[in-house]
């Protein structure tokens, strides 16, 4: 260094590259091309499988940070943005509405921190896989041009996915066949969580005390599996199935979409390969030395 200031001066010091694009950066028009994709074509999903359907759909091979920084560039959030991320987004977009003087841009501002507040409080996880799972249907656009309805089973401990079915309607049948896979593939789980729907529990509006609670075809069969059943009219008794609808919403549509996906019957089929490896198993692939499936 001494020597090649002696050489040179100050100028040894700055490097070559100065004043230079770097190689790697990406064009303008290629930023706008993977704008219009995500309000275009891949509207309802994650920033994480945005860049995976780019690199496989599209050609295109950008990092996760690069796709983060120009989407929020243009005030497009991921719809999975955790909480302390969208409590820091919006106390910046509350700083940038102060110094604003426009009413226009206040008013998409405020738009922008009204869609990201959103807060609930976490419930702790059950302690081992199969202790807990939660049950629910979710009526949605999936597939085609006509709502259906996707019943599924997702264990509380990991938030694995151990039973799926599309239906035309929530059905005594959506949910025995996702009981068949449970039992089929896990074994018989401690409890199941649902809502108060005639398929799980009824009551005679005469007596409404527990003694005279009449068993369903479902109650009836789970009793005899020595499965308990617990059921509740309010999301948040079982919100983690309620989460991964969310999930499913932003994600599921547009693989069903891109598989071509039209009948109930084809929609069914992909659901077997598509919760193998559905984001959360990632993460969850070794469970405790205790399994309470039987």
């Amino acid at each position: 260094l001494i020597a090649g200031y002696k050489a040179y001066g100050k100028e040894f010091f700055i490097h070559g590259n100065r004043g230079k694009e770097p190689a790697n950066k990406i064009s303008f028009e290629l930023e706008q091309e993977i704008i219009d994709l995500y309000n275009s074509k891949y509207f309802d999903c994650n920033f994480t499988f945005f860049v995976e359907l780019l690199e496989e759909f599209e050609n295109i091979k950008v990092s996760l940070s690069y796709v983060k920084k120009i989407l929020n560039k243009h005030y497009i959030f991921s719809p999975k943005t955790h909480k302390d991320v969208k409590r820091r987004i919006i106390k910046e977009l509350r700083n940038q509405q102060e110094q604003c003087s426009s009413k226009k841009e206040c008013a998409e501002l405020q738009s922008v921190i009204v869609s990201l507040q959103d807060a609930h409080p976490h419930q702790p996880r059950s302690k081992y896989f199969g202790e807990e799972l939660q049950m629910d249907a979710s009526e949605h656009l999936w597939f085609g041009d006509t709502k259906t309805f996707l019943h599924i089973a997702i264990d509380d401990s990991t938030s694995q996915i151990v039973g799926a079915y599309f239906d035309n309607q929530e059905t005594l049948n959506g949910y025995y066949q996702i009981t068949k896979q449970i039992l089929k593939d896990y074994g018989i789980p401690y409890l199941i969580k649902t809502d108060r729907r005639t398929v799980f529990e009824y009551k005679k509006k005469s007596t409404p005390s527990d003694e005279d609670d009449t068993f369903t075809q479902y109650s009836y069969a789970c009793s005899q599996l020595g499965i308990q059943i617990q059921s509740c009219s309010t999301p948040e008794f079982k919100g983690r199935v309620e989460r991964t609808f969310g999930t499913l919403q932003s994600r599921l549509p547009v693989e069903l979409r891109l598989a071509g996906v039209t009948t109930i019957q084809e929609a069914n089929t992909f659901l077997k390969e598509f919760i193998k490896k559905f984001p959360n198993l990632r993460y969850y692939q070794d469970f405790d030395d205790v399994d309470i499936f039987d």
